[in-house]
């Protein structure tokens, strides 16, 4: 059941654009327009001479109080086609938008072009007759010409259009961009249903091109061929509208919301019940704007309703009463046609509809039709001809609608025994053409509607399923049309490739799926599927209101918003054009209040903030999204990536629009969308890429990230550094070691992601194929990929064709081989659909994975393919219908390929008829594929077994693949196991003069001292102290170390003493005092045979340090000294007399 209805409050108006001075009220002035031109994006380009224009049309809309301004540019005073531009200007005077298509440098571009023709108006009109085949009766002649540079003029109709001719110049814009002169006709003929504007070269008389008024709902191709018979009917009461005027008469009709028969009764609804006043003032059988009826037949002011078949012009006549009240059987035929009941069903439901899209802003003003206007504005005179079991046709209908003031025709068909007019879903589409075609680009521009992108059956089957919704509905239900026109019942699929449903699994339309259909209806289904879901996004949010006309809930929010949206996009709008007019409705409408609902309901089915619809004259270039302001940020980084890959550039997989990547070797491309990865800048390793989005209205800032991993593209085992000592006196060493291996990791590859393939280039090696009917070659893309970004993908069409993705060999080297791969197919069910199939001869023939014996672990076939419809592979086990997104499939390869050269291939067929979106193919693995050892050269060193000598051997190796080259080294290192020897010289004193220090030598360098070893020559000779350190008075020990090639040392030392240089007394005092015993243990005695007195006694270490001072003011001739205290070592006694001192060197033991 639906939530629970509450009333929407109004927010208030969001200023958008910049401010004008005043208030804009009735035409606006050329100043106003100027203006909002000239401070557009696209008014920055244009000059002072490109601002000319014509106003087309322009009204006020009573729902939103904006004003809806329509132009084209002129040039000679003469209007361009394909300038079609809008302005919007909120009630405040504020503009909300500006949608310019106006060329710049018009001079330039005119400059070959005339403003007179070469040929005139019925020169043009009878070129335009042959290029069509048609064939006037009667000459074609002037009517009436106007002296104005457009040179309007009314031709006669020829004996063969229904209406005259009306005709004008008109600029056409060139393939270089260029201004070329042309007639404009508008020809609607009389036995066809067929209604055509035409452009004739108004030099050349040469056809430029053709546009067609008419909407022609050829139900294509249904492969339904049988219905439900369990019909449900229901009822539903009417609410009185009309309080200030009684009206007669009564209609007895399948009646709003009834969809069909197959929902319910006929009921007789009473004119007051049935007629809006607000809409219809006086009624539905009025015309010149007083009480009381012009007609008692089913005509009026909005339509004229009547036969077209085999009883032209025929209509029901009520008389005064208006009760319209006839016999009705379902199953129709030319005996008994019931035309009374289907023309007044018909009648019905265009009142019913112009009454209630008057509620919305459909109005006189706007281009709705009405013959009299009631001084609304509007051209008026152009109530809607419908014509009842047309016979111009079968199982079909079509609505054409010319500029305002030009009456539309609906033309309702019977298919069998079941007739149009009482298919009110398709009566509704009809009409929607007529709203679509009005509404965008302004009344009089019904051409803007012709374009490659355009959704207006999109809008048509929308406000069909709206406008037979009742309150017993789900959003999940499965909605079919044209389902009682094809007598499928009431639960048929209908005519589109899915019923529509906001659950996924029954209608999984996405943006993208409107690249590989044709025409209008494929393309306007997916359109309609997204407003579908932003109906029912609305209702859950609103409520439902089953009063079509006043209510407040989500069902009449969503008319006003696409209502006021039709009015808001561009003249020749694409789906990201709807969907932004959709957005501009609400902040107009009601204040901004629903934009995050709206953007999730589209990026739901990929026309999400970073959509992109290219051109709208084309429907395959655009890119479907699925971001939106409301998501949290999300990430997914490309697979690993190996070391030796160019810089991979394009790359995206962050979402929503609008954040910037970040990490090792990436760089943020700057626009919102993609980033480029270099490896190298990287290195080997795990790197971690985060995408973070800046805070939105809908949501708050995030981030996410993910890891990618940069690996070896050639890797090689190498052993460790190896150190080996010599055996005895040996000056080499026999080493082994393991020779390096080489590993491919990369440069050899078994499998396929096609992410770096160039989009939409399959990557080397891999190819694709036609075999049947159209070429629709395999490509890569962008759209799908189960690892970001691609993946391969092959198309489903409407048309027979069969084509393969033709993979590279694959040498098996296993009896357990395996396959690989995700898949994500979307065809249309048990008659398109992908096989899988295996060759070992290189491709001259191939097999069925599973004839071959091969045998599915997962993702297996789950259908078979019709044999019928020209099915170019014929009741094949294939994948077929919806997986809705990537599965896994893994197939155990049969133990017979082991040794084989292996291909697979993916064959694509379609029938002749019907068509969904494709198949998709990502990150292709085959397990037990032969790879080649790679070859390791050895470049430098020794190898394995060799003796190597003392010292340390680099060992170099280069390892090549085939198609790379990796280095290895190491290090081999022999030391040798004998110490080197040293020889050092014999203690020794030298004297300086008193008060002078002795200058160390090198004794290195004098060779003094001398080394030699076993294997090398010896290094790091040191001495300490050094050369040239000055020594003091005393006994020095001076070291010398040695050191090898391989790290062994040796050490010596000497003594060097000191001595003061004495005189002839210094000698002979120095004869005569002497010390004993020395060494000594405890004590030692100082013999003085000298005529000195020896005054004291100083014990110094052997650095000079004083240790004691011993006073020997009675020294006698034997001085016992006691050295207990002194620890064990050498020492120098200074004796000191009264005119000499002496210096004795004591050992204390």
């Amino acid at each position: 059941m639906m939530k629970h209805l509450f009333n929407l409050k109004l927010l208030g108006l969001m200023v958008l654009g910049s401010g004008l001075l005043a208030q804009v009220s009735n035409r606006p002035s050329d100043q106003v327009v100027t203006q909002a031109l000239q401070k557009s994006e696209k008014g920055k380009n244009l000059l002072a001479e490109d601002l000319s224009f014509e106003l087309t049309d322009f009204h006020s809309s009573k729902q939103s109080g904006a004003q809806h301004i329509y132009l084209r540019q002129t040039f000679n005073g003469i209007e361009i086609i394909g300038t079609e531009s809008s302005i919007h200007i909120l009630g405040t005077g504020e503009v909300s938008s500006v949608k310019s298509s106006f060329l710049n440098s018009l001079e330039k571009r005119g400059h070959k072009a005339s403003a007179s023709p070469q040929i005139n108006a019925v020169q043009a009109a009878n070129a335009a007759f042959v290029h069509l085949g048609y064939t006037a009766s009667t000459p074609i002649s002037v009517v009436s010409q106007e002296f104005t540079p457009n040179h309007k003029t009314t031709l006669s109709n020829g004996g063969f259009a229904k209406r005259n001719i009306p005709a004008e110049l008109a600029y056409v814009i060139n393939e270089e961009g260029n201004l070329v002169l042309a007639w404009t006709l508008s020809i609607d003929a009389m036995q066809k249903s067929e209604y055509y504007e035409v452009r004739v070269n108004a030099a050349t008389g040469q056809i430029i091109n053709k546009g067609s008024y008419v909407n022609t709902c050829e139900f294509g191709h249904v492969h339904e061929e049988n219905s439900d018979d369990h019909w449900q009917y229901h009822t539903v009461s009417k609410e009185d509208k009309n309080e200030n005027l009684l009206l007669t008469g009564a209609y007895r009709v399948f009646a709003m919301p009834l969809e069909s028969p197959y929902y319910g009764t006929r009921t007789l609804v009473s004119a007051d019940d049935a007629v809006n006043l607000t809409a219809s003032p006086f009624g539905w059988h009025d015309t010149n704007g007083s009480s009381g009826p012009e007609y008692t037949t089913t005509r009026g002011n909005n339509v004229n309703a009547y036969e077209d078949g085999n009883n032209p012009g025929f209509q029901p006549n009520a008389g005064a009463p208006l009760v319209f009240d006839y016999p009705f059987d379902q199953n129709y035929s030319t005996a008994t046609p019931y035309e009374e009941a289907a023309i007044t069903n018909l009648f019905y439901w265009n009142n019913i509809i112009h009454d209630v899209m008057y509620q919305y802003g459909f109005d006189e003003a706007s281009g709705n039709f009405q013959e009299n206007n009631y001084g609304n504005g509007g051209a008026g005179g152009d109530s809607v001809n419908a014509e009842a079991q047309d016979g111009s046709g079968t199982c079909n209908a079509n609505f054409g609608t010319p500029s305002d003031g030009g009456n539309p025709t609906m033309q309702m068909y019977v298919c069998g025994n079941k007739d149009g007019d009482f298919d009110n879903l398709v009566i509704v589409h009809e009409y929607g053409h007529g709203i679509s075609n009005r509404l965008t680009g302004g009344p009089s521009q019904s051409g803007c509607l012709w374009n490659g992108e355009q959704m207006g059956e999109g809008w048509s089957d929308w406000y069909g399923l709206m406008f037979t919704m009742d309150a017993d509905d789900e959003g999940t239900d499965g909605r079919g049309i044209g389902t009682y026109l094809f007598g499928e019942g009431p639960n048929g699929d209908g005519i589109r490739t899915y019923k529509y449903s906001t659950d996924m699994s029954i209608n999984p339309h996405t943006y993208d799926d409107i690249k590989t259909v044709f025409g209008p209806h494929p393309i306007g289904s997916v359109w309609c599927a997204m407003l579908w879901d932003l109906t029912w996004a609305l209702i859950d949010e609103y409520g439902y209101d089953e009063d079509i006309y006043n209510g407040t809930g989500g069902n009449n929010i969503a008319m006003q918003l696409v209502t006021e949206g039709l009015k808001l996009q561009p003249c020749s709008p694409g789906f990201v054009d709807g969907r932004d007019a959709i957005l501009e409705a609400d902040q107009i409408l009601y204040g901004g209040a629903n934009q995050c609902l709206i953007w999730d309901v589209f990026a739901r089915r990929g026309l999400g903030v970073s959509a992109s619809q290219g051109s709208s004259s084309s429907n395959t270039d655009g890119t479907e999204a699925f971001d939106t302001p409301s998501s949290v940020a999300e990430f997914s980084a490309p697979g690993d990536v190996c070391i030796d890959v160019d810089v991979m550039t394009g790359l995206s997989g962050g979402s929503p629009f609008g954040g910037v990547y970040s990490g090792p070797g990436v760089t943020d491309d700057g626009n919102g969308t993609t980033y480029t990865f270099n490896p190298q800048t990287a290195g080997v390793g795990v790197h971690t890429i985060t995408y973070a989005v800046p805070a939105t209205d809908c949501a708050p800032a995030s981030s996410d990230t993910d890891q990618i991993e940069v690996t070896e593209g050639l890797m090689v085992d190498c052993p460790d550094d190896i150190v080996v000592n010599t055996s005895g006196s040996s000056c080499s060493a026999i080493v082994n070691y393991t020779t390096p291996v080489g590993m491919t990791t990369c440069a050899f590859t078994n499998g396929e992601n096609f992410d770096m393939a160039g989009v939409p280039n399959l990557p080397d090696g891999w190819t694709t194929t036609n075999e049947t009917g159209g070429s629709n070659p395999w490509v890569t893309s962008s759209a799908q990929s189960s690892s970001t970004p691609n993946s391969a993908f092959g198309v489903d069409v409407s048309s027979v064709s069969l084509n393969s993705l033709v993979s590279p060999v694959f040498e098996i080297d296993s009896q357990n081989a395996k396959l690989f791969f995700d898949i994500y197919y979307n065809t249309e069910t048990g008659y398109d659909g992908a096989v899988l199939e295996y060759s070992t001869n290189n491709g001259s023939s191939w097999s069925d994975i599973l004839s071959g014996g091969g045998t599915f672990v997962t993702g297996a076939y789950n259908d078979d393919l019709s044999t019928g419809w020209q099915n170019p592979l014929p009741g094949r086990n294939a994948w077929s219908g919806n997986s809705n997104g990537f599965i896994p499939v893994e197939i155990n390869l049969s133990s017979s390929f082991d040794g084989q050269d292996l291909m697979f291939r993916w064959r694509m067929g379609c029938d002749s008829v019907g068509s969904a979106t494709g198949v998709w193919i990502d990150n292709i693995e085959v397990e037990g594929v032969f790879i080649p050892t790679p070859v390791v050269t050895q470049t430098a060193g020794l190898p394995s077994g060799s003796e190597f000598p003392v010292g340390t051997t680099t060992n170099t190796f280069e390892v090549n693949d085939g198609t790379s080259t990796a280095v290895c080294s190491f290090d081999v290192t022999v030391n040798d196991g004998v110490d080197p020897e040293i020889n050092c010289p014999a203690d020794a004193t030298v004297e300086v003069e008193i008060g002078e220090t002795y200058t160390l030598p090198d004794y290195w360098a004098d060779g003094d001292v001398t080394a030699t070893d076993n294997c090398s020559a010896v290094s790091n000779q040191t001495q300490s102290p050094a050369a040239g350190t000055e020594l003091g008075i005393g006994v020095h020990t001076i070291e010398f170390t040695v050191q090898d090639s391989s790290g062994n040392t040796a050490t010596c030392s000497f003594e060097l003493t000191v001595d003061e240089l004495m005189g002839t007394g210094d000698l002979g005092m120095n004869n005569l005092i002497s010390l004993y015993p020395n060494p000594a243990d405890n004590q030692v005695i100082i013999s003085n045979q000298t005529k000195q007195s020896i005054v004291k006694v100083v014990i110094l270490d052997m650095s000079g340090k004083m240790i004691k001072e011993i006073g020997l003011n009675n020294a006698l001739v034997e001085n016992p000294i006691s050295i207990n205290h002194l620890p064990s070592g050498t020492y120098m006694i200074q004796i000191i007399g009264e005119k000499q001192t002496v210096i004795k060197k004591l050992v204390k033991k």
